[in-house]
């Protein structure tokens, strides 16, 4: 009796990330951020011109006008929508360069260039 009264949780398998790679070919194993919003009802309305101009849809075009990827699901109680956001390690370097952020070299790439003469 006492298990008919517990509500079971259904069984979720975790689903692979389709662009998984080896981190050794590329930054493709990790997210750099996360954004959570609340889920609004669709017949919801508001004064705030802000809240009405940047709309989930636009944020997420910007990203990806950014070179951004992303990746939203909602919570498991709908009630959440979770946006995943990462660049690219080629972004990332780019950006470094761009405000002379200083990076730990890559050994094996040293290594490989100083036997190769580079």
């Amino acid at each position: 009796m006492a298990d008919e009264q517990i509500d079971r949780q259904p069984d979720y398998k975790l689903k692979p990330e389709p662009n998984f790679r080896d981190p050794d070919k590329g930054q493709n194993w990790s997210w750099d951020f996360v954004l959570v919003t609340s889920v609004r009802p669709e017949e919801f309305n508001t004064d705030n011109e802000t809240q009405r101009r940047y709309t989930m849809l636009r944020i997420v075009r910007a990203m990806h006008r950014a070179n951004l990827e992303t990746c939203q699901f909602k919570s498991q109680d709908w009630k959440k929508i979770i946006i995943k956001i990462r660049a690219s390690a080629k972004r990332l370097k780019e950006q470094a360069d761009k405000v002379d952020y200083v990076l730990k070299l890559d050994e094996k790439e040293v290594k490989k260039r100083f036997l190769d003469g580079l």
